[in-house]
């Protein structure tokens, strides 16, 4: 990190691809504020092009902000990797992240999205949806489930 901190000293322009090189320097050293900072900067100069940041980017900050219980930029993190790199797997953790906020609607709903497209397998969280049904006064739901 020492070394790009020289170099973004004296460069005249730093590219996103060098900030988020940065960041992700910093975030091994576990220096996290300035992590974020630069992961931040580098999406953002990505957006203001009209391009989509890289999602591995996006996957940076959202564990930054994960690691600073931060689950509302989270949410906001995950959102933008399903729009631009959809996996089920995001789907899972915006559940999650939904729950740790207590909104169980959005958790039922991104649950059930992961039970439709049939990825959903294990036990527990075939009985965790049911539950989110029952909570939601869908006895007969929770009963297909």
């Amino acid at each position: 990190a020492k070394y790009l901190e020289q170099w973004l000293k004296h460069a005249t322009v730093v590219s996103a691809d060098g900030k988020a090189l940065l960041a992700q320097s910093y975030y091994q050293l576990n220096r996290k504020k300035d992590a974020l900072k630069y992961i931040g900067e580098a999406i953002m100069d990505y957006e203001a092009k009209g391009s989509v940041p890289k999602e591995n980017w996006w996957s940076l900050q959202r564990v930054i902000y994960y690691e600073r219980k931060a689950f509302r930029n989270v949410i906001s993190v995950l959102k933008k990797l399903i729009k631009h790199y959809p996996k089920y797997t995001y789907w899972r953790q915006l559940g999650g992240m939904y729950g740790e906020i207590n909104q169980d609607i959005n958790q039922l709903i991104s649950s059930e999205v992961i039970y439709l497209a049939g990825v959903m397998s294990k036990e527990r969280e075939l009985l965790g949806l049911a539950y989110l049904f029952m909570g939601a006064d869908s006895p007969y739901l929770a009963a297909k489930v």
